[in-house]
């Protein structure tokens, strides 16, 4: 019979059929750890067919055993009801808390969670800062880029700066793109002195490469538009990738790419697609443009009544420039016409 190690082995070496194997006969015998990986597998489907019943039924005999880390996912699992009937949340909570005082990372930042935003505990920023802590400590990233968020806010902690650049900096050492982006910023913005473009692009990048939309897009705003460093060929690529994945301003910055010209052929048709993605989220610089685009039946049929419905969620979301082209638009609008874009817009808005 092979030892549990080399199951352990098989299951980091993603060789899954081989881990069941080993591990199965581990597990029925009542080993928590065996029991843990072995839900692992079900739950993700890894070299096997997603089995989130097995997963459980695995998860809770090792919960039952003290596996702590067996202890959170369970709890995560109880908390969004999968694979179980309602009123579990409760129970879930539960785990969480034993898992986390046996000082399993994973549980003491889940945990950490619930206290920061009141979820199903009364807020503490204070209990969530002791717990990302401890989570942290262990050298657990997305902890550590937690606390050092709490420092940059005060919430929890004293407003510390030095403190949040020191907990994102060992994060983003492990890779945690959150982490990256967070110190590319700091270069970016001087609160890692002296501001360093450069700096910002290499800790960007990292990030980017790891499908970051934040950083993808300032990336590309950087390129965009700081003088040193203009290449509007990446800036284009850059603010497609962050597009793609629904990023707003990209989607406002790379649709008035197309309205310009800059780095490619002026796309009017393109830019207005943009331009609706991102007015409809709200974007007040891509309400007004949109409206432009429409009042002057760029890219778009003319329609003055879609234009000034645009202007007028502009303005109301207080983009000033937006009242005074409302104003002269109305000149050529009939009252009806006026009517009729006031009612659509507080229909959007």
């Amino acid at each position: 019979m092979a030892n549990f190690k080399e199951g352990l082995d098989a299951f980091t070496n993603k060789e899954y059929d081989k881990a069941v194997e080993i591990l199965s006969p581990f597990a029925e015998e009542g080993d928590a750890e065996a029991q843990f990986y072995l839900a692992k597998i079900y739950q993700n489907g890894y070299g096997v067919s997603k089995d989130i019943e097995k997963a459980i039924k695995w998860y809770q005999l090792a919960s039952k055993g003290g596996n702590p880390k067996a202890q959170n996912n369970l709890a995560l699992l109880y908390e969004e009801g999968i694979g179980v009937s309602e009123g579990y949340k409760d129970t879930g909570l539960f785990l969480l808390r034993i898992a986390a005082k046996k000082g399993a990372d994973r549980a003491q930042y889940n945990l950490a969670e619930r206290y920061a935003t009141g979820d199903g505990v009364p807020q503490d920023y204070i209990e969530a800062a002791r717990l990302l802590r401890q989570a942290a400590e262990q050298g657990y990233p997305e902890a550590q880029h937690s606390l050092a968020c709490m420092y940059v806010n005060g919430y929890g902690v004293p407003e510390d700066y030095e403190e949040a650049i020191r907990w994102y900096k060992l994060a983003a050492d492990q890779g945690y793109d959150y982490a990256q982006y967070a110190i590319g910023l700091a270069h970016q913005l001087g609160i890692i002195d002296p501001q360093n473009f450069e700096e910002a692009i290499r800790w960007y990048k990292l990030a980017a490469k790891q499908g970051l939309a934040d950083a993808q897009y300032k990336m590309a705003h950087l390129y965009e538009t700081e003088k040193s460093l203009i290449d509007y060929k990446e800036a284009l690529r850059l603010y497609k990738l962050a597009a793609n994945q629904g990023h707003t301003e990209a989607e406002f910055c790379l649709g008035h790419m197309y309205s310009k010209g800059k780095g490619i052929s002026k796309n009017y048709k393109e830019a207005v697609r943009l331009y609706r993605n991102a007015a409809k989220k709200g974007y007040i610089d891509a309400q007004y443009y949109l409206g432009l685009m429409y009042a002057d039946g760029t890219g778009i049929e003319q329609n003055f009544i879609n234009a000034y419905m645009w202007w007028d969620i502009a303005d109301t979301n207080g983009f000033f420039m937006a009242k005074k082209n409302k104003k002269n638009l109305s000149t050529k609008m009939t009252a009806s016409q006026i009517e009729e874009a006031e009612k659509l817009s507080k229909k959007i808005h």
